[in-house]
């Protein structure tokens, strides 16, 4: 049966948004008491206009800790949300048995995870692990499984 070994965040701050506050949304996936295990980076670059971006993306690793936040991520869903999952799930798991989420960086921002409508988002990869490989299909039903 699939595990999740890793979970990813990626979000981007743009020239009128203030840094402090995008990482903050992005923590705001992760449980509260785990926030200190999370690696956070930050990498200044620039968009076509020659506007500076800030890049930051959150990890975490520890098997548990990735149980917990999918969990949180999950369990902050609406049915409806998560059957827009279920529905979707071939189309947002690769064949390295990645789930690929969007979550709305405003809202998480305010303490809320939802699926994101709008361009404004943070990426998240959830990375499923099985030995000695993990196959799609297996992580498929790992997950319809889990958003039930």
């Amino acid at each position: 049966m699939p595990f999740i070994s890793k979970i990813e965040a990626r979000a981007y701050s743009r020239g009128t948004e203030i840094a402090g506050r995008v990482t903050e949304a992005v923590l705001n996936l992760y449980p509260e008491g785990l926030r200190d295990s999370v690696e956070i980076e930050a990498e200044s670059t620039e968009s076509h206009r020659n506007t500076e971006i800030i890049v930051i993306l959150a990890s975490i690793e520890r098997k548990i800790h990735c149980e917990q936040t999918f969990v949180r991520i999950i369990e902050s869903l609406s049915e409806r949300e998560r059957k827009t999952l279920r529905r979707s799930l071939s189309r947002r798991l690769d064949d390295q048995c990645v789930l690929f989420l969007r979550i709305d960086k405003q809202a998480s921002y305010l303490g809320k995870i939802r699926l994101a409508s709008n361009s404004d988002v943070i990426s998240v990869r959830v990375h499923l692990r099985e030995y000695p490989r993990c196959l799609r299909s297996d992580a498929e039903t790992f997950l319809t499984d889990r958003l039930q």
